[in-house]
């Protein structure tokens, strides 16, 4: 997930935490298809006609999609618990603390600009420019990060 950090805005690196919350519900769609397709597959009633197909085992084919699905899914799962836990962490990290609770919120808990000035009891406007503020610090860490690892 954090491949390429360096060329990064803050901004996009926490964006992450969302696309691999997106990926593993589309990994289980496609997961829950394969299983529609295989109830839909279903058994044939006694005395119909089937016409033979080139896969012989349609039902072992399609689990073994769904074991695949479950592989992908369960790595991508692992993987994303990781990377919020670092990134919680690397937030933490932030000297305001409004700012690390601001963007906690929205890129771990995945919170509206609107729930989060209910939650701070702030209006939504100072949430807005705290937000801008709070990236500006966080890339601040994260470019300095980078240059002592080099």
């Amino acid at each position: 997930m954090q491949n390429g950090i360096k060329e990064m805005s803050a901004k996009e690196y926490l964006s992450q935490v969302r696309r691999g919350e997106a990926d593993i519900t589309r990994l289980n769609c496609d997961k829950q298809n394969l299983y529609e397709i295989l109830y839909s597959l279903g058994g044939t009633k006694e005395g119909e006609r089937v016409q033979t197909s080139k896969n012989a085992d349609r039902f072992g084919s399609i689990f073994v999609k769904i074991e695949e699905k479950d592989y992908l899914i369960e790595k991508k799962l692992k993987e994303l618990i990781d990377f919020k836990i670092e990134v919680a962490d690397r937030i933490g990290t932030l000297s305001e603390p409004k700012y690390a609770e601001l963007l906690y919120k929205r890129y771990i808990q995945f919170k509206s600009f609107k729930q989060i000035a209910a939650d701070m009891g702030y209006s939504y406007r100072y949430v807005i420019k705290i937000h801008g503020y709070a990236l500006l610090e966080f890339e601040k860490k994260m470019q300095k990060r980078c240059t002592n690892n080099l």
